[in-house]
C-alpha cells in the first residue's frame, strides 16, 4: 500500500470539507498578512503531499504573472508613470502583487488537495457529506467521464507516438503534435458521450426503480411484430422483423457484419426506441409495450453487455459499477455486498476486485466485470453482444459456465458472438439476420450456416468434416475421438 502524505493522511470527506474550508478563507483573504499567511499555508500542504504536479503548477505561475500585469499595468493613480500605453504607480505594483499571490494560494491549495485524491475518493468524499442518491449518481457519472477523457487522451497520444508524433520535443512540436490530437478527440467524446448515455440507460437511468414482477404476465419474453429500425438515414437497419422469443431460453443471432444483430438486441432491451434510434412496430417485453413502459422500469427487466468494455461500465470502481446495478434489482440492501461477490465470482474474479478502479483494469477483466454487472442486477433478459471479443480462452470458456450457472435462474437469454463454442454450448435456437431481414430459424448450429452468419467454422469442424466425424468443438473432448477413429 502507497505511503500517504499531507492532506491524504486525512478521511475523504475530512480532506474535502478542509479544502472547502481553506479554499473559502483563502477567496476572503484581503489584507496583506492574510494573504501571506494563506500562501503560506498552501505551500506547506503541497510540500507535505510530496506530489508536485509539473502542468498545474505551470499553471499557477502563469495565472499569478498574468493577474500581476493585468492589475499593476492599468494604475488609476493621477501621480501614476507612463510606460508606452500603460500606467504604472507603487499602489497598482502592490495591488498587482497582492492579487496574484491571492490567487496562487487558491490554485496551489486546490492542486495539494488534488494531488492526492484519486477521482474514487474525491466521490467518496462526497458521500461521507450524505449527499442525495440522485447526486450520487450524477456525480458519479461526471467523475467517470472525466476518467474516460483522460485515458481516451493517453491512448490516443501512445497511438500518434507510434506513428511518429514527437510528444517530448519543443514546446512548438508539443502544440503541433496536440494540434493534430484535438479533431479525433473531438469526435470520440461525441462517441463516448452516446455510449456513456447508452449504458446509463441500460441500467434504468438516473431514476432508476426496483424491477418489477412478470411471472403473472403471459405470453413469450419478447414479442415482435413488424418491426422496422432506422438511425439517421433512410435506409432499415432491421425491417418486417416478426419474431417472439420464449421465456427461459437462448437465442443466438448470426449474420454478417451490418446485419442488424445489434439492433435486434437493442430491441429486446428497449433501449430502441428510448435511448437511440426510430422504431415502426410493436415490440413488447415480458407482456409490456417498449414504447410504453419507462427506462427506470426496463432497467429491472432486461440488461445488455456491450462489446466495448471501456463505454460499457458506468462506475468508478468495480463496487460502485456493482452497486449502481443492485437498484433495480429485488435483492435486499443487507445482502448487497454477497450478492457482488458472488457475481464476480460467476466470472472468474474475486472480491479483491471491489475497490480496484474500472478503467485501471485490463481489457478482458473490464469485460468480466461488466457481465458481472449484468448478472448482479437480475434481469429477466439479458442480451449478449460479442462479450468475449477481448478475453481469453480460458475467460471465455469462464463465460460460459458462468451462463451455464444462470440456468437454474429465470432468465431469457439473446446473445451474438464470434466464439462458436459458446454459441454452440448455450444456444436453443439460431437466427440468421441478412440485411437486416430474419432469413432462416433452426434449433441446430452446422458449418453452413456459421459461414453464412459471418463466422469462420472451428478447425475441429471442418477437420471433422473431412474426415466424416462429429467432433467436438474443444480439444480436450476431441481427442478420445480421434484415438478412437485412427487406433479402433
Amino acid at each position: 500500500m502507497a505511503r500517504r502524505n499531507g492532506l491524504a493522511l486525512l478521511n475523504p470527506t475530512l480532506r474535502l470539507l478542509l479544502f472547502g474550508l481553506l479554499s473559502t478563507l483563502f477567496t476572503l483573504a484581503h489584507e496583506w498578512w492574510a494573504v501571506l499567511a494563506s500562501l503560506a499555508l498552501a505551500l506547506i500542504l503541497l510540500i507535505a503531499g510530496r506530489t508536485f504536479p509539473r502542468a498545474p503548477l505551470v499553471a499557477t505561475w502563469s495565472a499569478f504573472v498574468l493577474t500581476f500585469l493585468g492589475n499593476a499595468l492599468f494604475a488609476k493613480d493621477p501621480a501614476a508613470t507612463s510606460l508606452w500605453v500603460f500606467q504604472v504607480s507603487q499602489a497598482s505594483l502592490l495591488e498587482g502583487l497582492r492579487l496574484g499571490l491571492r490567487i496562487s494560494a487558491m490554485i496551489l491549495v486546490a492542486i495539494a488537495y488534488i494531488a492526492v485524491t484519486p477521482l474514487d475518493e474525491l466521490l467518496e468524499g462526497f458521500r461521507g457529506l450524505r449527499i442525495p442518491r440522485v447526486a450520487d449518481m450524477y456525480l458519479t457519472i461526471m467523475l467517470r467521464y472525466v476518467d474516460i477523457l483522460w485515458y481516451d487522451i493517453q491512448v490516443s497520444m501512445k497511438a500518434m507516438a507510434v506513428r511518429g508524433v514527437d510528444w517530448e520535443g519543443s514546446a512548438i512540436e508539443k502544440v503541433k503534435a496536440f494540434r493534430r490530437l484535438m479533431l479525433p478527440l473531438i469526435f470520440r467524446i461525441f462517441d463516448h458521450i452516446e455510449g456513456q448515455s447508452l449504458t446509463i440507460d441500460n441500467r434504468g437511468g438516473v431514476f432508476a426503480s426496483r424491477a418489477i414482477q412478470v411471472e403473472s404476465v403471459p405470453g413469450p419474453a419478447v414479442r415482435m411484430r413488424e418491426v422496422h429500425v432506422r438511425y439517421n438515414s433512410n435506409r432499415d437497419a432491421l425491417a418486417k422483423i416478426n419474431l417472439e422469443l420464449p421465456r427461459d431460453t437462448t437465442t443466438v443471432l448470426l449474420g454478417e457484419t451490418g446485419s442488424g444483430k445489434s439492433s435486434l438486441l437493442l430491441l429486446c432491451t428497449g433501449l430502441i426506441p428510448h435511448s437511440i434510434g426510430r422504431m415502426k412496430g410493436e415490440v413488447q417485453i415480458f407482456g409490456f409495450n417498449s414504447k410504453e413502459i419507462s427506462l427506470s422500469k426496463l432497467g429491472g427487466l432486461a440488461r445488455i453487455v456491450f462489446p466495448s468494455a471501456v463505454q460499457g461500465l458506468v462506475g468508478l470502481t468495480v463496487r460502485d459499477e456493482l452497486a449502481i446495478s443492485l437498484r433495480v434489482s429485488t435483492i435486499p440492501p443487507e445482502k448487497h455486498p454477497q450478492s457482488m461477490v458472488q457475481a464476480l465470482q460467476a466470472v472468474g474474479l474475486d472480491e479483491s476486485f471491489l475497490p480496484r478502479l474500472t478503467l485501471g483494469l485490463s481489457g478482458g477483466e473490464m469485460q468480466r466485470v461488466a457481465l458481472a454487472s449484468a448478472i448482479v442486477s437480475e434481469p429477466r433478459l439479458l442480451a449478449l453482444d460479442d462479450v468475449t471479443v477481448q478475453l481469453d480462452p480460458r475467460g471465455k470458456r469462464e463465460v460460459i459456465a458462468a451462463l451455464r450457472s444462470l440456468e437454474r435462474e429465470p432468465l431469457t437469454l439473446v446473445m451474438t458472438d464470434p466464439y462458436v463454442p459458446l454459441l454452440q454450448e448455450m444456444g436453443d435456437r439460431f437466427l440468421l439476420l441478412e440485411a437486416g431481414r430474419l432469413s432462416q430459424q433452426t434449433s441446430a448450429l452446422d458449418p453452413e450456416l456459421t459461414r453464412r452468419g459471418g463466422l469462420r467454422p472451428p478447425q475441429l469442424w471442418q477437420l471433422g468434416q473431412k474426415l466424416g466425424l462429429d467432433l467436438p468443438l474443444e480439444v480436450e473432448d476431441a481427442l478420445p475421438v480421434l484415438r478412437d477413429h485412427f487406433h479402433p
